[in-house]
């Protein structure tokens, strides 16, 4: 029944606005009142908040009001202005900057207790990507962002790439000197062949050109949600370079590392990578297609979109343990510099 008289409520609510005059009575509160009924009273508090906050130009210490101030936001914004009415007032956006706010607060000096290598990869594998993801979402455009909120979303941007900044200076400096530490974790093509040595059930390769750690993340809460025990870990593995590129996709193919042999023909100007009782070059994406027919039986290589549409899926059975799918909407190619266009 409330949705059909959601527009209703919001009129007879601004009608009881004029009448009430309870935006001075808000405005004058210390502490936000447990109701979230008044229209009026939710637009004096954010102004309120908003103004106070807008006052603030040292970064650090804006960052940490916006912390301190999180939870309110977030009671405000499931309530019904700022989540179910026509024209909302504006607390996700303020929940949006104090949790990046948060996270700036969080790893205020997290750089500096690093003295290894080590150190800063488990950091960034299990919090230190949501402090990328929290900057992404600071840098998307937002037309309907209220324009009290404006000042300080450009000072937490500036906040958020001092520290990411900081960050990249510091486990550059560390890499510099700790290489044998980086390589001494496992390539994803060495983690796909312990899975697939150690799993007998029907299983599928997925190799994505673009997949960012926040984006695992996020796809492995999805597929556990519902599920009566984790099903989706995620784990984390090193490349010589970016797995979309020529070189990095074959270091993602089931097989250790030690295998693969990387030249560069000078004449032809581009890189050859072989591996043993393999004539191919597994730098071309036809290659590492045959390798994987001549090693794992694949009989399928499909793309999301042949999964998703389910009609290309055949069920598994023992001829058929093993399938690819590859993204290939991304990469036409599977290799750099080939982009495929979509609309």
């Amino acid at each position: 029944m409330i949705v059909y008289f959601i527009p209703s409520f919001e009129k007879q609510a601004r009608e009881a606005d004029k009448i009430l005059g309870l935006s001075y009575w808000a405005r004058n509160l210390d502490i936000p009142p447990r109701s979230l009924s008044c229209r009026a009273v939710e637009e004096a508090l954010f102004n309120k908040l908003s103004d106070q906050l807008d006052r603030i130009t040292e970064i650090d210490v804006l960052a940490r009001e916006l912390e301190q101030h999180l939870q309110i936001f977030q009671d405000r914004a499931v309530g019904f202005w700022g989540s179910l009415a026509t024209y909302q007032i504006g607390w996700n956006y303020l929940v949006q900057l104090a949790e990046a706010a948060s996270l700036i607060v969080e790893n205020a000096e997290v750089e500096q207790i690093w003295e290894t290598v080590e150190d800063a990869i488990p950091w960034y594998s299990r919090r230190g990507w949501m402090l990328d993801q929290a900057g992404e979402l600071l840098f998307i455009e937002s037309p309907d962002l209220p324009k009290q909120l404006h000042r300080i979303r450009t000072r937490l941007r500036r906040g958020c790439r001092r520290k990411i900044d900081s960050i990249g200076r510091v486990f550059s400096a560390l890499l510099a000197g700790g290489e044998k530490e980086l390589f001494s974790y496992p390539t994803m093509g060495e983690l796909a062949l312990d899975e697939l040595m150690q799993n007998k059930t029907p299983t599928a390769l997925v190799f994505l050109d673009a997949c960012s750690l926040q984006f695992g993340y996020r796809l492995a809460d999805m597929i556990n949600q519902g599920e009566p025990a984790e099903r989706a870990v995620i784990k984390i593995a090193v490349a010589p370079v970016p797995s979309i590129t020529a070189l990095g996709m074959a270091f993602a193919l089931p097989m250790e590392r030690k295998q693969l042999n990387i030249i560069f023909a000078s004449k032809e100007k581009d890189f050859i990578v072989n591996t043993k009782n393999f004539h191919g070059n597994l730098a071309k994406a036809e290659q590492r297609r045959k390798w994987l027919i001549d090693n794992f039986k694949v009989k399928d290589f499909l793309k999301i979109t042949d999964v998703l549409d389910g009609d290309r899926l055949k069920p598994a059975s023992r001829a058929r343990q093993l399938i690819v799918v590859e993204g290939r909407e991304f990469d036409r190619e599977g290799h750099e510099g080939q982009l495929q266009l979509a609309t």
